[in-house]
């Protein structure tokens, strides 16, 4: 049951329990009922509170001596009981009590014994029902956005929810879940639930998880399955392609020495003529390549040097008719010797090109020496490769007629 939140009902609790420690002003109450040393009279037999006459019947302590208070120090009743409801409500705010209603479960005592009308006016007379009346018309669950979302993120049937908002998030998700939304409300930093929907909405968590759960297993499951199946298919595939090797070798080794032969005399045969051919050919297309390089070098420096030669009388021609013109036109003799300077300038230039054009020249007849050389050098070894291979094959002529029968 929830537990009472008032003073006056926390009393009746203490009351009805008889298990909690009484304030000191209702001991001093119920022991100074009669004479010093007397416990007091128990209550009627027709009581209900049962555990408070059980209290009540102990033996009471001998009470001390009576003194005459002074008047400064005597506390009126008044103020004994607001003294004992502070010590009591510090107790209660300073704990978390729980309270327990007593009820009869028949008239007559006997165990096994359940009165169901009985039992409703119990509850009924102590405010229960009511309470549980007013428990279902509000919303005693509630919480933050945040804690729910943590908690119940399982239900969310969406990978990636669009929403960042917690609170837009969880609307959508209580709209999908819970169809009537008058068991529920949305306030500004928690939800309110009616009695019984934390329960329905723990249901489809504890299914959610034990679906995850068996999702899981059988994942797990299958993989050790598939595990086995592809160790075995691998030991399988390992001794078939043992097996398989095995006589393939055996099969190979018998085939091998016939073959051997067979290939010896077609290999033999097909270097003999693939070297005869590619000797012939690399032999002529050497050396055409080197003297169509060397003809087409050869005639394109001639051109070249002709057509610088040619440049050069031609400018030289053309430089003295200019300068003649000038000198005709031009009587000064400081303008004819400053043409007749650089007249002479072109013309060293023009010698200096000849030059380089004939060291170019040399040059290149260097180079058809070198390359004439280069040619001879690979016809004599070619000719030793030759030679090379001619007694190999001897030798394997000699080899295979010892071999042969």
């Amino acid at each position: 049951m929830a537990p009472h939140k008032s003073p006056i009902g926390a009393i009746q609790q203490l009351g009805l329990r008889g298990e909690e420690p009484r304030p000191p002003f209702m001991r001093s109450c119920w022991t100074s009922s009669g004479p010093a040393g007397t416990p007091p009279s128990p209550p009627s037999s027709g009581s209900t509170n049962r555990p408070i006459r059980r209290s009540l019947t102990k033996s009471a302590p001998p009470a001390p001596p009576i003194r005459t208070p002074d008047r400064e120090n005597r506390k009126t009743v008044g103020q004994q009981f607001r003294g004992s409801l502070r010590l009591l409500m510090e107790t209660l705010n300073s704990t978390t009590p729980h309270y327990v209603r007593c009820l009869k479960p028949n008239e007559q005592r006997q165990p096994f014994r359940f009165d169901p009308k009985r039992a409703v006016q119990q509850l009924r007379a102590c405010g229960v029902l009511e309470t549980v009346r007013i428990s279902a018309a509000g919303f005693p669950t509630r919480c933050s956005y945040q804690d729910f979302l943590n908690r119940y993120r399982v239900l969310i049937k969406k990978r990636d929810p669009v929403k960042k908002d917690p609170k837009l998030i969880c609307q959508d998700l209580l709209q999908d879940l819970i169809k009537d939304p008058a068991h529920f409300r949305l306030g500004r930093t928690k939800l309110f639930f009616r009695s019984s929907q934390v329960a329905y909405l723990e249901k489809l968590r504890a299914e959610r998880l034990l679906a995850a759960a068996i999702l899981i297993q059988a994942t797990y499951r299958g993989w050790l399955q598939r595990r086995d199946f592809r160790r075995k298919r691998l030991a399988a595939a390992i001794l078939q392609r043992h097996i398989r090797g095995f006589l393939a070798r055996r099969r190979y080794q018998k085939l091998r020495a016939a073959a051997i032969k067979i290939q010896a005399f077609v290999r033999g045969a097909l270097i003999r003529s693939n070297y005869q051919q590619a000797r012939a050919e690399r032999s002529a297309v050497t050396i055409q390549r080197h003297f169509r390089g060397f003809a087409a070098r050869f005639r394109y420096r001639r051109l070249r040097a002709a057509a610088i030669t040619l440049q050069c009388f031609y400018r030289r021609r053309a430089a003295r008719r200019r300068l003649e013109e000038l000198r005709s036109q031009r009587g000064s003799k400081g303008g004819a010797e400053r043409l007749g300077a650089g007249m002479e300038q072109k013309v060293v230039q023009l010698q200096r090109r000849i030059h380089q054009q004939e060291r170019s020249h040399k040059a290149l007849q260097d180079e058809v020496a070198g390359l004439q050389k280069e040619l001879r050098d690979r016809e004599r070894d070619e000719e030793r490769r030759l030679k090379t291979l001619q007694e190999e094959m001897g030798r394997l002529r000699k080899v295979w007629g010892a071999a042969t029968p």
